[in-house]
């Protein structure tokens, strides 16, 4: 997760970059000048999921140059003793690009997936979701606040759980609409509350599928309109 402040995010790769200079420089009685950038891939992966695109190149840039002037002969110089030095350099910085845009992806990722979390948790409507055995996998504030049962009561239950007796053919035939893919329209109906008192909410219904397409569950909003 990124740090607040840019001039902090940027400290904090300078910092990273420096770390792993100096580790470098203790392996040196073990590996000499081979293998020079080893550490310098972490400080890149490090800057790249923590600090952010522009620190995560100012890492790659400061390490590659740390590397060339301290650990590639001749030593503390930028002169190249030979031609394969000069593509380590360069294959250094092509492969922390790559790092770089993937750590920022998967970065960019992670915020967006957390903004939806909190945008659900913040919910007035209660937001369910559901295994395709009807067991409940996700609970939110909402839900708390609707049916009475906190996210610790009711992760694992089964649905019926909040469903009246004289409804479970209802939950049946909305677990098999969504074993089959099939349309679930927006309806009315009744549920329970932990009280004991029936609600009655307004229900939308949304299938959740995995990476493949497949259906693995539901994603279900309900509103009181009690």
């Amino acid at each position: 997760m990124r740090t607040t402040q840019p001039a902090a995010r940027y400290a904090l790769a300078i910092l990273a970059t420096a770390v792993a200079l100096f580790a470098r420089q203790l392996l040196m009685p073990l590996y000499g000048s081979q293998n020079p950038y080893h550490t310098v891939w972490l400080a890149v992966a490090f800057s790249a999921w923590y600090c952010g695109l522009g620190p995560s190149i100012v890492t790659a840039l400061s390490g590659a140059l740390g590397v060339w002037y301290w650990f590639v002969p001749p030593f503390h110089s930028f002169a190249l003793h030979n031609r394969s030095d000069a593509f380590g350099v360069l294959g250094f910085l092509v492969f922390s690009s790559a790092i770089i845009a993937l750590g920022e992806s998967n970065r960019r990722g992670y915020v967006a997936r957390s903004r939806l979390a909190a945008i659900v948790q913040s919910s007035d409507d209660a937001i369910i979701s559901k295994n395709l055995d009807g067991i409940i996998t996700s609970w939110n504030k909402g839900a708390e606040r609707v049916f009475g049962y906190t996210a610790e009561e009711a992760v694992g239950q089964h649905i019926t759980l909040i469903i009246p007796p004289d409804r479970s053919s209802e939950e049946a035939m909305i677990l098999d609409k969504l074993r089959k893919s099939e349309r679930i329209d927006h309806f009315e109906t009744v549920r329970l509350h932990k009280n004991g008192t029936n609600l009655d909410i307004s229900v939308t219904i949304s299938p959740v599928k995995d990476a493949a397409g497949q259906v693995v569950g539901a994603s279900k909003v309900a509103r009181d309109i009690t």
